[in-house]
């Protein structure tokens, strides 16, 4: 495992995550890159169920624009990273 903490810490966090939040971590970085508009969120998350959800971490590390697609994810649902 790596040495950055940072990764780690993540690596953890997304693994404590249930399969339906690592699902929806997934659906957030594919509606942030527009493979999905909001209106298909459900879609979405019913498709990163299973292979995705169970590989979440190594997924989204594998994405170098992880996360400003998490962000823009957010912002399609209305949220802020700078609350």
């Amino acid at each position: 495992m790596s040495e950055d903490y940072s990764l780690r810490e993540m690596i953890g966090a997304i693994g404590e995550m249930s399969q339906r939040q690592r699902a929806e971590l997934v659906a957030l970085l594919w509606l942030g890159r527009g493979d999905y508009g909001l209106e298909e969120w459900e879609t979405a998350v019913d498709d990163a169920i299973g292979e995705y959800s169970l590989s979440a971490a190594a997924y989204l590390i594998g994405h170098p624009t992880a996360p400003d697609d998490l962000e823009e994810g957010l912002i399609a649902h209305g949220y802020s990273c700078q609350d």
